[in-house]
């Protein structure tokens, strides 16, 4: 996978499993990463921002868009 300066994906459940793999692989890449999980993200690098978010809270995720 390719990637551009200023390119940003987010990636849902980034604290663990695929979703932490993901995360790390686009990272490696060069891409940012915003990740959002219920839990908190282990995650440190320059290109991560974590948000911290139940995604089955509508309202929740409204105001994070």
């Amino acid at each position: 996978m390719s990637s551009e300066q200023g390119q940003v994906v987010l990636v849902s459940g980034s604290s663990s499993g695929i979703g932490r793999a993901i995360s790390e692989h686009l990272l490696a890449g060069g891409w940012s990463v915003l990740g959002w999980d219920k839990a908190q993200s282990s995650i440190e690098h320059p290109s991560y921002q974590h948000t911290q978010i139940d995604l089955m809270n509508v309202e929740a995720v409204q105001r994070a868009l």
